[in-house]
C-alpha cells in the first residue's frame, strides 16, 4: 500500500463516528412504551454497548424473578460493568495508539513530497471533505423528510 493510500486509509479511520446513536434512539422508543424503566434504559444505551442483566432487572416484576434470579443477575450485571470498562479502557488505548500512527503517516508523506505535491494533495482532500460534508447535508435531509 502506498504512502498516499495509508495517510487516506488512516484519514478516514480517523474521521468514522463512534456514536451510539441507534440505541439511543432505541433507548428512547423503549421509554415511550415503558415510562418506568425509561431512565435506566436510557442510561445504559448512552454509555456504550448494553448490559443484558441489566435490562433484564428492569423488568423483575413483569417476569416475577425470585430473589436468587435477582442475586445472580445483579452479580452478571456488576461483571459485565467491569468487562465493559476494561474494554473501553482498551479501546481508548487503541484510539490513541490510531491517532498517533495516522500522525506520524502524515509526518512521513509529508517528508515525502515536495511542496507542490502537497498542496495539491490538501487541495484533493479539502475538496474530498467538502463532497462528504454535502453528501451527508443530503442524508439528513432525506431523513427529516421521511420523518415528517
Amino acid at each position: 500500500m502506498t504512502r498516499v493510500s495509508m495517510f487516506l486509509l488512516a484519514a478516514g479511520l480517523a474521521a468514522l463516528p463512534v456514536a451510539g446513536g441507534l440505541e439511543a434512539q432505541e433507548a428512547q422508543d423503549t421509554a415511550r412504551r415503558r415510562p418506568a424503566a425509561a431512565a435506566t434504559r436510557g442510561a445504559m444505551a448512552m454509555r456504550g454497548a448494553p448490559n443484558a442483566a441489566a435490562r433484564i432487572l428492569t423488568m423483575r416484576e413483569d417476569l416475577k424473578l425470585t430473589g436468587d434470579q435477582v442475586a445472580k443477575l445483579e452479580a452478571l450485571e456488576k461483571k459485565q460493568a467491569e468487562q465493559r470498562r476494561q474494554m473501553t479502557e482498551q479501546m481508548q488505548a487503541l484510539r490513541k495508539q490510531m491517532a498517533e500512527h495516522a500522525e506520524a503517516t502524515r509526518n512521513e508523506i509529508k517528508a515525502t513530497l515536495n511542496d507542490e505535491q502537497e498542496a495539491q494533495l490538501e487541495q484533493r482532500m479539502k475538496q474530498r471533505g467538502e463532497r462528504m460534508k454535502q453528501r451527508g447535508e443530503r442524508m439528513r435531509q432525506r431523513r427529516e423528510g421521511r420523518g415528517a
